[in-house]
């Protein structure tokens, strides 16, 4: 589900950056928060200690005091990194006492909600800015920051979907997202209470928001439409969705919910997306079934146009063109997708076939085709620790593995999920089975206990062995990565 922007005002303030005679950053910028500064306000810039990423213990507020007990940015601004929850991140060093708080990278106006606990300015600045401030105060230089009285400007991403939303594809090279709805600075009851023991009224911000919007207005169409099943109900919402101009087909799939053109669908289709899979070399060619099926009370023609909107080296044929269905039928129609050559580009393209109904009405299947990764693995960092062990159920060795990827790509961060992660146990040339396996894994670092038994459960001779670590993606070759202990 992607998120997209609706609003058509947001609030913003003049940020200026300064270090010394240099200008780091003078630019008008949304306000992330419900918090804005009464006046001009002037502050300097305080560097927090090292997070617990990069080694520091302790809990999240103790980055902003040092080893007396004083806090380091109180009465001044600071820098935070992106963190996957920005409000706890910033609520910690508000309680240090900052009076204004940077994010590194853009955040869309009010994408932090009206949270009460957060009641001094934070804005989003460029990241090449925030990287500039950091030099700076590395260095030992002082950076100042000036915030101008907040004003109104008419929301310049209207109608785009919004950065934070998700990107990419999802497990077995399938379409993600399929749709996009409204998912920035939404009106809602925020549960819990305030210190005065009101209630909270706030707005939200994210992909799960978007995802409670699609939710009523897949109930509503439920409401509208009881003959149709929940495959069906599916394909009316993502087949009539309206494409946003100036975004990707990989960042909307179908496109913004439209729930009135998908209350008068006449045809639907199933798969409501379709996934071609991985072309690994020139010359691929990957092939699709799609059905057809009108759900109207009237005969129906169909024109089938799967069109690659001028991508090179990539063409999407139907076959048949053209269907005639009788209410309540069903047909077939096969879509090929060839690669003449590999782009350079790297993840996947994406597109949408189109389906015309005669005397009106339109639905749209978006499909993918993945393209190969190079120059990072899909594993990495297997260790294992100790190397040489007695078996033991009570205190096995540890194997650890880093898969899948996370990779920038064209400015946006894009996750290669492992479809399955095998640990195959080996001795000498003998495959002897398969003591572990993970399904859908996300990029991340897994550890497995090894105690020294077999696949069957038995325990194992002594002697050399190794752990053979298979990553399937779902878009492109399998890799190994191979690991040798001894068994005491």
């Amino acid at each position: 589900m992607a998120a997209a922007d609706l609003r058509n005002d947001t609030a913003t303030v003049r940020v200026v950056v300064r270090s010394g005679l240099h200008v780091l950053l003078d630019r008008e910028v949304p306000l992330a928060g419900a918090a804005a500064p009464r006046g001009r306000l002037a502050l300097t810039v305080a560097r927090p200690r090292r997070d617990a990423a990069s080694g520091q213990r302790g809990t999240p507020l103790a980055r902003y005091f040092d080893d007396r007990g004083y806090s380091l940015v109180a009465g001044r601004a600071t820098l935070l990194a992106r963190a996957a929850e920005p409000v706890e991140a910033a609520r910690s060093a508000v309680l240090a006492g900052a009076a204004a708080i940077l994010v590194d990278g853009a955040v869309p106006a009010g994408a932090l909600g009206l949270d009460d606990r957060l009641d001094v300015p934070v804005i989003g600045i460029p990241s090449s800015a925030a990287a500039a401030l950091r030099s700076a105060l590395a260095r030992g230089n002082e950076v100042n920051v000036s915030l101008g009285a907040p004003g109104w400007r008419t929301n310049e991403r209207r109608a785009l979907i919004a950065p934070f939303s998700s990107h990419g594809l999802a497990f077995g090279g399938g379409i993600k997202p399929e749709v996009a709805a409204p998912g920035v600075e939404l009106v809602t009851a925020d549960p819990g209470r305030n210190a005065d023991r009101t209630a909270r009224y706030a707005t939200i911000s994210g992909t799960s928001a978007a995802t409670a919007v699609a939710g009523g207005a897949a109930a509503a169409l439920a409401q509208a439409r009881p003959e149709l099943d929940a495959a069906a109900l599916k394909s009316a919402l993502v087949g009539t969705g309206v494409k946003a101009a100036a975004s990707s087909a990989g960042a909307q799939g179908a496109g913004m919910l439209d729930p009135l053109a998908a209350a008068a669908v006449e045809v639907v289709a199933q798969p409501a997306t379709v996934g071609f899979g991985s072309a690994d070399k020139p010359g691929w060619t990957a092939a699709r079934r799609i059905v057809l099926r009108n759900v109207s009370s009237r005969r129906v023609d169909v024109d089938v146009a799967a069109a690659t909107e001028a991508i090179a080296g990539l063409s999407i044929t139907a076959a048949p063109t053209r269907v005639r269905l009788q209410p309540g039928a069903s047909a077939p129609v096969k879509l090929t997708a060839r690669v003449a050559f590999l782009p350079r580009r790297v993840g996947a393209i994406q597109g949408r076939a189109r389906l015309e109904v005669s005397g009106g009405g339109r639905v749209i299947v978006p499909w993918a085709v993945a393209l190969p990764f190079k120059g990072s693995a899909l594993i990495g960092g297997v260790g294992m620790s100790p190397r040489s062990f007695r078996a033991s159920d009570r205190a096995p060795a540890v194997l650890t593995v880093q898969a899948g990827q996370v990779r920038d790509l064209a400015g946006r961060r894009q996750l290669r999920p492992v479809s399955r992660l095998d640990v195959e146990l080996w001795r000498g040339g003998e495959r002897l089975g398969l003591v572990a396996r993970l399904r859908d894994v996300l990029p991340g670092r897994y550890a497995f206990g090894v105690t020294g038994r077999g696949p069957r459960g038995g325990a194992l001779a002594k002697g050399p062995y190794r752990l053979r670590v298979l990553a399937v993606p779902p878009d492109g070759p399998a890799e190994a990565e191979t690991v040798r202990f001894r068994i005491r």
